[in-house]
């Protein structure tokens, strides 16, 4: 009797409440164990055609992300706009620097129906071409050290007399005079790009001469990659432009050539060659152009909107002029604007980014594709691996699961922000895993089964 009511008594004493929150632990632990309950070790065979499988589609995709794209000339369906999304956000983490980037090189010229003087259209080509000039003239009286143009100018859009295209040569030549150097854009021919198949020289449209070619103008075609995460350096399959032998280089390339002639023997550009792929790049945001950029009528003085003398500059417009690089373009709804990681900017914006990642050595080297796949391959070897061996014990599978994909992150970043080498093996990565898992619930692919060992 006296034993039976010890037990009782001791039994009333350790029935003490549980913690907090160890009955929600409880019941997520039964839940992960029925899910993993019937996970087992699949055989190598099968393992191979999972991933054999991702790595097919994840080509496919990219394949048809670029088509689309070269197609339309943008992201405009559900399925494309949410691709580009998921590309956005894991460019933006793996290229996020510790040292937050500023513009450091760069200051805006915006032409614009707003930022032109009253009556004058940016759709007038000609009548434009006179108000550049009185801006050129102007920034010759600050002395920057770089001005490029993100615009090219027809050979014959003009008349062969037009005031207009005199002021522009006119403006140009003051900025010789002045020791500036200046970057003017080429175009490759339209006709040409919309030919069906790869061309192994690409014709460029006929362009107006500034007589100073080979001293202090240079010239760089402006089209751009369509993954607009990359800057193209060179166009190997495009016309040489005037006073270059070889391959054309690109707007931005010419630009930071422009400002530091020794950009490609010293810094993550060391040894790149016009055979080399694209480098990737990391994006200034929008707003953070806004304090460098001038209005182009804040360049012109009087009624006219003739050049201005120096001393009619105000303070704000004297600071940014002296600015080493100087981008000039056009910011128009609808036209020359493209979406990009960090939004919808117009191209102007877009090369002066591609200018301020090859000054400020922010350019990432992409990796052979073999490289993402082997690190797909082990992230998805080691996904596998921790929910078999942990199947009987799913929150320590769950624990191990972070410190997998979180290592994984932590040596993409590594990769990016101290080696300078852009590693991507998200994609194919993520699709072995749904893969598995979809097979896991539907038994769909071939292949044998062992229990896993208990």
């Amino acid at each position: 009797m006296l034993a039976h009511l010890y037990r009782r008594r001791y039994s009333w004493y350790s029935m003490s409440p549980p913690k907090p929150g160890a009955e929600m632990r409880m019941r997520l632990s039964a839940r992960l164990s029925r899910i993993t309950a019937s996970w087992r070790r699949p055989s190598m065979h099968r393992l191979a055609i999972s991933f054999a499988i991702a790595c097919t589609l994840t080509f496919g995709l990219d394949q048809w992300l670029h088509h689309q794209i070269e197609s339309s000339g943008q992201a405009e369906n559900t399925l494309t706009q949410g691709l580009f999304g998921v590309a956005a956000i894991y460019h933006r983490l793996v290229t996020s620097s510790p040292r937050k980037p500023v513009p450091r090189y760069t200051a805006l010229v915006t032409l614009s129906a707003s930022a032109s003087p009253p009556g004058l259209s940016v759709f007038n080509t000609c009548q434009e071409r006179g108000f550049l000039g009185s801006v050129l003239t102007t920034l010759s009286r600050s002395h920057p050290t770089v001005v490029v143009i993100d615009k090219y100018f027809g050979k014959d859009t003009c008349p062969a007399a037009d005031p207009g295209t005199a002021a522009l040569v006119d403006g140009v030549r003051a900025l010789c005079e002045s020791h500036v150097k200046v970057v003017v854009g080429r175009a490759v021919n339209s006709e040409a790009r919309s030919q069906a198949g790869v061309s192994r020289s690409y014709p460029l449209d006929p362009a107006l001469s500034f007589g100073q070619n080979g001293t202090c103008v240079s010239e760089g075609v402006l089209n751009i990659d369509l993954d607009l995460r990359r800057v193209d350096l060179w166009w190997p399959n495009v016309q040489p432009v005037n006073g270059i032998q070889g391959a054309p280089p690109s707007l931005a390339l010419a630009a930071a050539l422009a400002a530091s002639p020794d950009l490609l023997a010293n810094g993550r550009l060391a040894g790149w060659s016009a055979g080399s792929p694209p480098p990737y790049v990391s994006f200034l945001k929008e707003n953070q152009f806004r304090r460098y950029n001038l209005q182009a009528r804040s360049l012109v003085c009087g009624t006219q909107g003739r050049a201005c003398t120096y001393d009619e500059l105000s303070p704000a417009v004297r600071e940014l002029a002296h600015r080493p690089v100087i981008v000039i373009g056009e910011d128009i709804p609808e036209l020359d604007r493209h979406d990009t990681v960090i939004g919808d900017i117009p191209g102007y914006m877009l090369q002066a980014n591609y200018i301020e990642s090859l000054l400020d050595d922010r350019v990432i080297r992409p990796v052979a594709e073999g490289w993402n796949l082997v690190t797909g391959l082990v992230v998805f070897v080691g996904f596998e691996y921790i929910l078999w061996r942990f199947h009987r014990a799913p929150l320590a599978a769950v624990w191990r699961l972070i410190v997998l994909f979180g290592g994984v992150s932590l040596v993409i970043y590594l990769s990016v922000v101290l080696l300078g080498y852009y590693l991507n093996p998200a994609a194919v990565s993520i699709i072995a895993v749904l893969l598995r898992v979809a097979d896991l619930a539907l038994g769909t692919l071939p292949g044998s089964y062992e229990r896993a060992p208990t």
